[in-house]
């Protein structure tokens, strides 16, 4: 959780990295029997406290690969929103709780090495982990710098686990009104998807205003799947755009154009 901060550290300074708070910092349960091994792959950021870092950024994720020294490898990535480059950065983890207590000391590389303990408020391994660090500010006793990272295997989190891992953080006496959300989808690489229900809604609105113009000679135009604007309903009659009155067709062209701005809304 801590490497989070410390990747700020690499550029600015350790007071930015962390989320300052008045207060000690509270005895946290930290995970019985945990599993370091485990925790190797990829994990996804969900939610964490808002730092430098994620400003301007997204796909914020997490890869650990086993070391033959028993100690996790750390390779941190994360896509700036408007250029689309990476960040990387790298580090070590490695357990230090007593017991096979979830507890770590993670040490990031880059223009300082960076030493941190991390707790584990609970995990499962398989699907997310809660991770926690909190350390007194050395310029102001009465006050904190915290952090606290949720992540999954998966880019998005269910909610049933959500609140799981909020009660944990309740339980533990941590605030959740400082975590941001995080953007895990790349929408520059993902394929289009389209709601369809929306879509249809969207296209038999844009027969609203041709159907007012043109209620003088019966017309009634209603959005067609295959051809949207393309089909008349009250008599059974087929029409087209070329067969429009003039002021209806300008009707229907700029509602158009209206339909595919809505629709590029419902894209991911």
């Amino acid at each position: 959780m801590f490497k989070y901060s410390a990747l700020i550290l690499v550029f600015t300074s350790a007071m930015n990295c962390q989320v300052p708070m008045r207060g000690q910092c509270p005895d946290v349960g930290v995970q019985p029997n945990f599993e370091f091994e485990k925790q190797s792959g990829t994990w996804y950021l969900i939610e964490a406290y808002y730092t430098e870092f994620l400003k301007g950024g997204k796909c914020v994720k997490e890869t650990l690969t086993p070391n033959p020294n028993g100690t996790l490898g750390i390779e941190l990535t994360q896509i700036n929103s408007k250029t689309g480059k990476s960040k990387v950065i790298k580090g070590i983890s490695k357990m230090i709780g007593e017991n096979d207590d979830g507890v770590l000391l993670e040490s990031l590389f880059g223009t300082a090495l960076i030493d941190a303990r991390v707790d584990i408020l609970d995990t499962d391994s398989d699907s997310y982990v809660v991770k926690w660090s909190c350390q007194k500010d050395k310029k102001k006793k009465d006050v904190i710098q915290t952090i606290v990272w949720i992540e999954s295997r998966k880019p998005e989190l269910c909610d049933s686990l959500k609140q799981k891992i909020y009660k944990v953080l309740d339980n533990n006496g941590i605030k959740k009104t400082p975590l941001s959300q995080i953007e895990q989808k790349d929408k520059s690489h993902t394929p289009i998807i389209h709601h369809p229900d929306k879509i249809d809604n969207v296209l038999n609105a844009c027969c609203v205003l041709p159907n007012f113009v043109g209620k003088w000679d019966g017309l009634n135009f209603e959005a067609s799947k295959t051809n949207p604007l393309m089909e008349v309903n009250d008599y059974g009659r087929q029409c087209s755009l070329m067969g429009l009155h003039l002021r209806e067709y300008f009707a229907a062209y700029f509602m158009g154009l209206a339909a595919v701005a809505i629709r590029r809304s419902y894209e991911f």
